[in-house]
């Protein structure tokens, strides 16, 4: 009896150890943005940046990126995030113990998708002009 009362105790105590730890990874990550044009103007997540631009941002928070450049297409893109390791460890202590349940609400249980982006600027599609039409003469 005591020897079950030992070891529950040692497991419990374990699973509180390895799980619940999104709750002390750091809230945000580091992207990095580069452009083509070099010369682009960047705006992440609201805040203008000259690029190559390596930005702070939440990991548990989509990020949004516009580019746009005089004489090119702008361009959006949005970079999700996803439940990383630590988070999943969270899931399985919390269906087991309960408390590493706490992790799940901070955002070390995530990671973005990407942390390396690189956005690409093209010149407008400029249709060719057509032909200019031209009538044979009448006889």
């Amino acid at each position: 009896m005591i020897k079950n009362t030992i070891l529950q105790s040692i497991i419990t105590i374990g699973l509180i150890a390895v799980t619940g730890c999104s709750a002390f990874r750091s809230s945000t990550q580091i992207m990095t943005v580069t452009t083509n044009p070099q010369n682009a103007m960047l705006t992440i997540n609201g805040l203008k940046y000259h690029p190559p631009a390596q930005v702070l941002v939440r990991r548990d928070l989509p990020v949004f990126i516009q580019c746009e450049s005089e004489g090119f297409e702008p361009q959006q893109r949005i970079i999700e995030n996803h439940l990383n390791g630590t988070g999943f460890l969270d899931v399985v202590g919390f269906v087991l113990v309960l408390f590493p349940g706490i992790g799940l609400c901070a955002p070390g249980a995530h990671s973005l998708d990407e942390t390396t982006v690189n956005m690409d600027l093209y010149h407008p599609y400029v249709a060719p002009k057509p032909a200019p039409v031209t009538r044979a003469p009448r006889h």
